[in-house]
């Protein structure tokens, strides 16, 4: 892809949140440029696969979270007293990871349903 570098970058600031302007500016390009990138169909498979990763490492901490989460959960049970921040933590770890799961599990039965339409 032509400018890959400089395409890679701006996939990166706006992974990171940065507006196009922000973006622009880190690459030291126009924000017209971007602009016409967004629009481009490998540019947008190009964000979208970083996206899709930057969500697979998302999904793989809340795993390792998960984890910890069910250990305090077993300790607040056993022990008999209740935590508030703790059990607070494990819901939130616990809701997001489900959460998590649902959105790949929906984004795979749409990309099977894309697949057929496409046949």
């Amino acid at each position: 892809m032509k400018n890959s570098a400089k395409k890679q970058l701006i996939i990166e600031a706006l992974l990171t949140g940065d507006t196009l302007g922000q973006a622009a500016e880190k690459a030291n390009i126009h924000r017209n440029t971007i602009t016409l990138w967004v629009r481009d169909p490998e540019f947008v498979k190009e964000l979208r696969a970083a996206e899709g990763e930057g969500l697979s490492a998302l999904s793989h901490s809340l795993v390792k979270l998960a984890e910890k989460a069910t250990s305090t959960l077993e300790e607040v049970l056993d022990d008999g007293e209740t935590d508030g921040a703790r059990l607070r933590a494990c819901d939130i770890v616990l809701g997001r990871l489900i959460q998590m799961r649902e959105l790949v599990d929906l984004e795979e039965r749409i990309a099977e349903l894309e697949r057929m339409v496409q046949k």
